[in-house]
């Protein structure tokens, strides 16, 4: 049988997967048994500029919203325009897409405002080709920094299925993340590419990279973080550049800056369009919180933490060290990484709402590609020398081994795609506090997800460990606690919905983690079984926070938040004990009630303070 070539194999394997993700794509339903080919959540806001740009020459939504009902109720922008928080990157992207739509849509005698089924599921569709390219690139950079063979397309193919990637390519499509992925792909893998050329780079490599990285921002603006690699670079030309003039390194630098400026230039346009000003974080100015980032969680909590709900992608992070080029891309790779676990965390909702896992760390999957091709790569070549004339028993276990591995991550990443086939909005992680394992038992089950569910044990337990010492609380404290938040989650001002200002610190069963020292009596009744007790508080949000308590018995009631005593009163009977706290951190707290054994406590008021 002749042998196909591998170009050719990776490519009728790309329209494979293709064809596949089409038909599931066509054939989706979510769980209101409604098709996918419509937008919905934020899909919805990324698609209103398409209708708004081509049909109605501008920038204004009042229109779009009566149709799409404006979801999330967002609130009117400083310019009297509706806003849109979202950016118009994907729109660009799509444009071309919509325009056939549109032309389909107005011959086959449909809907004229562009919401016909002929625009929004070309539109929405995109998303594969876009998710299949960066496919293709990681592919790419594989074969040059890892090697030749099937391992530099199988490692790439499955950090696309093992992570969120294919949730947002076919089963909730219309999100920035597939063009976000591509993009960085593309400035990654031309970034890299540069380095062979030796000597400094020319005026048409640092064209490319410029667009790229224009484009990478445009698809979202978080991703300007990864210019860390052209600065890179222009070191790079510095040290390399020979007899090159500066004045030439500079006209190429410059030059790279203005295309990128350029091709970022529609999202400031549509800033200014709409909020008055050329830059802006349209969800409001405290939106980010740059003083408090949850990085950690965001990458490890059971709400939406990229691990937990990818714990393939963790062992990925080690293939790194496999790569050829190590000294340059594993740093430089790491450091984008951890740019975009920052940023994430300092997010007011770190978690992405209503999120199938980490999906803001879309523009790593190149990363994670890269070390699973490395991966990959070294697996098969223990398998293939296992099954070689004259392996040894070393070399046999080794491959036996390896095998193993390869098998256990095949049902990973079956287990994944499981998970993605199985949820929709309604069913992710919008509140926090169950384990990301207890939901690959239940909602996948079977070996795969009882696979998956180890594994995100596994790569959770340091930090679920870090937790309950830091604590004093148990090994499963931090998933059932982490996440979960009182006074509200909906960040002030970014949409209609008012600020909740006032809370209840529930006892609930008044067991672990959640309380401590306390006996429920009945619904929101609890008596101190010991001289002290603590409640877990979960906060995100600014300013202070007010707490008030009724106790009845006597002696001595005192408050305590994180250690230090907010309040105090001697009580004989029913009493009120009030507290006040002037700067919370964010995250989980601790209220800690000290008072005579066999005090009764009813549960606590929180009144948000400015």
């Amino acid at each position: 049988m002749k042998r196909v070539p591998a170009r050719r194999a990776r490519w009728m394997a790309t329209l494979v997967l293709a064809v596949i993700g089409t038909i599931s794509f066509a054939m989706g339903k979510d769980d209101w048994n409604r098709t996918i080919l419509e937008p919905s959540a934020d899909a919805q806001y990324y698609y209103t500029y398409l209708p708004s740009m081509v049909l109605d020459r501008d920038l204004d939504f009042s229109n779009q919203y009566k149709i799409t009902k404006n979801w999330y109720r967002l609130g009117t922008a400083p310019t009297g325009r509706p806003s849109n928080v979202f950016g118009i990157g994907p729109a660009i992207f799509q444009l071309p897409v919509f325009t056939i739509g549109h032309g389909l849509a107005l011959l086959a005698g449909s809907r004229t405002d562009g919401f016909s089924r002929w625009e929004t599921s070309l539109v929405l569709w995109t998303g594969i080709p876009f998710t299949l390219g960066a496919l293709l690139l990681a592919a790419r950079l594989a074969r040059r920094r890892v090697g030749e063979g099937a391992a530099a397309y199988v490692g790439p193919l499955i950090a696309v299925l093992a992570g969120p990637a294919i949730y947002y390519a076919i089963r909730h499509p219309g999100y920035s993340h597939p063009y976000a992925m591509f993009f960085v792909a593309l400035l990654v893998e031309r970034w890299d590419a540069s380095y062979d050329r030796g000597g400094p780079r020319g005026l048409r490599t640092w064209l490319c990279l410029g667009a790229a990285f224009g484009a990478a921002a445009l698809a979202r603006p978080q991703l300007a973080l990864w210019g860390i690699l052209l600065l890179h670079a222009a070191i790079d030309d510095l040290r390399y550049r020979g007899s090159t003039s500066l004045r030439r390194v500079f006209v190429s630098w410059i030059a790279a800056a203005v295309v990128a400026v350029v091709v970022f230039l529609p999202q400031l346009i549509a800033w200014k369009s709409i909020y008055g000003e050329w830059y802006v974080v349209p969800q409001g100015a405290g939106f980010m919180r740059w003083d408090s980032p949850a990085w950690l969680e965001t990458l490890f909590s059971s709400r939406n933490g990229l691990f937990p709900w990818a714990p393939l992608l963790f062992p990925m992070i080690f293939g790194l060290l496999l790569v050829d080029y190590r000294a340059r891309l594993l740093p430089l790779l790491a450091l984008g990484l951890i740019g975009q676990a920052f940023v994430n965390g300092a997010a007011w909702d770190w978690w992405g709402g209503g999120s199938f896992g980490g999906r803001r760390f879309d523009s790593a999957y190149i990363v994670f590609a890269l070390g699973a091709a490395a991966l990959t790569h070294r697996l098969f070549g223990q398998v293939r020398r296992a099954v070689s004339n004259g392996a040894g028993p070393r070399a046999r276990i080794a491959g036996a081994i390896a095998a193993g591995v390869l098998i256990c991550s095949a049902l990973t990443t079956v287990a994944q795609v499981r998970l993605a086939r199985r949820t929709s909005v309604v069913s992710a992680r919008i509140a926090g506090g169950e384990p990301a394992s207890a939901v690959w038992r239940a909602r996948v089950g079977g070996v795969s997800g009882a696979l998956a569910a180890r594994l995100s044990s596994v790569v959770t337990a340091p930090i679920r460990a870090t937790f309950a010492i830091r604590h004093d609380v148990g090994l499963g404290a931090y998933d059932l606690l982490v996440g979960v938040h009182y006074l509200g989650e909906t960040y002030p001002g970014l949409n209609s919905y008012p600020d909740k200002l006032r809370d209840t610190i529930k006892f609930g069963t008044g067991e672990e983690p959640r309380t401590r020292g306390l006996q429920l009596v009945r619904t929101g009744v609890a008596r101190m079984q010991a001289t002290r007790a603590r409640l877990f508080v979960g906060l995100n949000r600014r300013g202070g926070v007010r707490i008030r308590m009724r106790a009845d018995g006597q002696g001595t009631v005192r408050l305590l938040w994180e250690g230090k005593e907010i309040g105090k009163r001697t009580i004989d009977g029913i009493s009120i004990i009030e507290g006040e706290v002037q700067r919370i951190a964010r995250g989980v707290q601790w209220l800690e009630i000290e008072a005579p054994e066999g005090t009764t406590l009813y549960e606590p008021e929180l009144l948000a303070q400015p």
